[in-house]
């Protein structure tokens, strides 16, 4: 699948993702659980996550650093 205009013009913010990826963590009863996020490389949570949620002033989960 490649990102089209239609799913970027629909999304939602990245403040809204995060809220809605941490109530699906609840929903599967693992957020609190011992588990990793994992990407291609560390860029996507450790750098490019890191420094939006910084820009944007919203806190990044910490199960993102795991």
């Amino acid at each position: 699948m490649h990102v089209v205009a239609c799913f970027v013009d629909g999304g939602v913010t990245l403040s809204e993702a995060l809220l809605r990826h941490d109530k699906w963590l609840e929903r599967k009863g693992i957020k609190n659980a011992n588990f990793a996020v994992v990407t291609w490389s560390n860029w996507d949570c450790r750098v490019m996550l890191e420094s939006e949620c910084r820009f944007k002033k919203i806190r990044k989960p910490p199960y993102f650093n795991r």
